[in-house]
């Protein structure tokens, strides 16, 4: 048996470190572009699952941490726009009365 001519690119949501024998998965709440050496966190306000080449934005109501593999609802009296990292309270003057 013949060693490898050329090594092999690992696709999107997989990665490798050097030397390695075969791309290992991202784990969810991480995403890797093709050809990576790790996973990189999914910024706040953003989410993914196992294997994710990219993040998934948050939608308007609904907010994440760092890494997260889901947005939370925001609660009665706060709110957020899309991709946000946080439910923020409601301004004096301003109000939110329900789960978006």
């Amino acid at each position: 048996s013949f060693g490898a001519s050329a090594c092999t690119d690992c696709q999107g949501g997989k990665y490798a470190p050097s030397s390695a024998s075969s791309c290992a998965t991202c784990a969810a709440g991480t995403y890797s572009k093709a050809i990576a050496g790790s996973c990189l966190l999914c910024p706040a306000g953003n989410f993914s699952a196992a294997s994710a080449s990219i993040c998934g934005q948050c939608s308007a109501g609904t907010a994440s941490s760092i890494g997260s593999t889901g947005c939370t609802v925001c609660l009665k009296g706060t709110a957020a726009p899309a991709g946000s990292g946080e439910c923020a309270p409601c301004a004096n003057g301003t109000y939110s009365p329900t789960s978006s």
